[in-house]
């Protein structure tokens, strides 16, 4: 599997020489791009969906790590760069963090790779084939589950437990039963088209919502979904028709 990455450091030869290496020693790592400050870094960071993040620690405008303080989600693999040594590199190890000493060695770099494509390949996979058997085994029960992945952690959630999704940007926030929230780096249409055939429907341009926690269909206020928990999730008039019919089609709702 090929890694996507991003490199930021203010130094233009250890960008330009790291980019030389990994095109020779690690051909699978494709750099999308590069910046030299925390103000540069973020947006481009927002804009891509990468696996691995070269970042050097000391930017011209700040640290790497207020760089990756500031970002809203963070889902991939981070290898410092850094120039420290001594006490400061025993912090890292102990941190479990991988890092990069100036000037780059090769060996280091390709050891650092694959210490990265392994938390990736592994951490994905393992997620990935469990929920996949699960829903195999459970493929006539309505209690199917999905993969949702933040800054943090990759989650597996049950769709029942799902009240309704709602456009944040480019990314898409879930809301549960349980009055969680899980941030997916995702926007809401890959979301609409994976859901729509378990009972989800699009009633807004912002909202997608559970079916099966809606209680009333207002007409009030514009229109709006009553939900199992009392949210309050608006219709668009142009949705109003289909979601009638929807409505009509079940008979444990009932509208007003």
């Amino acid at each position: 599997m090929g890694i996507k990455a991003i490199i930021i450091d203010d130094e233009q030869g250890i960008v330009e020489g790291m980019k030389k290496m990994l095109e020779w020693y690690c051909p699978d790592v494709e750099v999308l791009g590069t910046a030299d400050s925390i103000e540069s870094g973020i947006p481009l960071i927002q804009q891509s969906d990468i696996d691995l993040l070269f970042l050097d620690i000391h930017l011209r405008d700040g640290s790497g790590i207020e760089l990756l303080k500031r970002l809203k989600l963070r889902k991939f693999q981070v290898i410092f760069i850094t120039g420290y040594d001594g006490y400061a590199i025993e912090a890292f190890r102990f941190s479990a963090i991988d890092y990069l000493l100036k000037p780059l060695d090769p060996d280091d770099l390709v050891q650092a790779v694959e210490k990265a494509r392994d938390v990736i390949d592994k951490a994905h996979l393992q997620v990935r084939l469990s929920v996949l058997m699960d829903n195999l085994r459970e493929i006539s029960h309505p209690a199917r589950k999905i993969v949702l992945k933040d800054a943090e952690s990759i989650h597996v959630v049950q769709l029942d437990e799902i009240l309704f999704c709602k456009a944040d940007g480019c990314y898409t926030s879930f809301t549960f039963q349980d009055g969680r929230v899980i941030l997916s780096s995702k926007n809401l249409k890959t979301f609409e088209t994976l859901l729509q055939q378990h009972n989800f429907f699009r009633c807004h341009h912002s909202y997608l919502v559970n079916m099966e926690h809606v209680k009333r269909f207002d007409k009030t206020e514009g229109g709006q979904l009553v939900l199992s928990d009392n949210h309050l999730v608006p219709v668009s008039k142009r949705k109003r028709e289909r979601l009638v019919e929807k409505i009509q089609s079940s008979t444990n709702l009932f509208y007003r």
